[in-house]
């Protein structure tokens, strides 16, 4: 088993209405994110349980450790399946545990952390409210029926240099009949987060959470 336990990073807040486990991005630590959410100032109701991918040696340098939720596939999507059915299993027990404290969960992440926090709400049968996928690649997967009512948050910067748009807007026109499904496209924005992206997260997840928007 990888290194995973350890570098979680939480941010209570003063009025605890739902949660949020947050999965980062490659090679990105659970402090810098924390920075992020704090500058931002507006999730003042929403508790923050930041994580990392566990640390996986370098395929070219097997010596250097970086969080990774998978390794970068050198062919084809089909070499990160074993990385995220492993992946998958840590945060789900990740998001068990915040269950028993609150049972509003939201589920999301950035890049390589949106595909782990995606499949892994489609793998899991647990109670998750949403899921929020940013610049994240969703369209290799489907949706299993039992997925079919919840709720689904994707983001996209339409400069995004990572991701083939066209796959993903073809896949969001075929699985979003069967969603309840938010899907946003910001232009101008690269591979990288923004002000309005998050603005547009913390509306959702009130929304979904039945509060009003901020």
């Amino acid at each position: 088993m990888w290194e995973f336990h350890g570098n979680d990073v939480i941010i209570n807040p003063l009025v605890h209405e739902y949660t949020l486990v947050w999965l980062t991005g490659w090679s990105r630590s659970p402090k810098q994110d924390k920075l992020v959410f704090e500058t931002l100032g507006f999730f003042s109701n929403v508790r923050i349980r930041i994580i990392s991918g566990p640390k996986r040696p370098l395929p070219s340098m097997p010596k250097i450790k970086l969080n990774a939720w998978y390794q970068i596939p050198k062919y084809s999507y089909i070499e990160v399946l074993p990385d995220l059915e492993e992946s998958s299993r840590l945060v789900m027990d990740i998001v068990e545990e915040e269950l028993k404290l609150c049972n509003k969960v939201f589920l999301g992440g950035f890049s390589a952390g949106g595909v782990t926090s995606f499949y892994t709400m489609i793998k899991s049968d647990l109670p998750i409210l949403g899921l929020i996928s940013l610049s994240a690649f969703t369209y290799f997967f489907k949706v299993p029926q039992h997925r079919h009512n919840s709720n689904f948050l994707f983001y996209i910067g339409q400069k995004d240099e990572l991701i083939k748009l066209k796959n993903q807007r073809d896949w969001i026109q075929t699985e979003s009949k069967k969603l309840n499904t938010k899907y946003v496209e910001e232009e101008g924005l690269g591979h990288m987060y923004s002000y309005k992206e998050f603005r547009t997260i913390h509306n959702w997840m009130n929304t979904v959470a039945g509060l009003p928007k901020l």
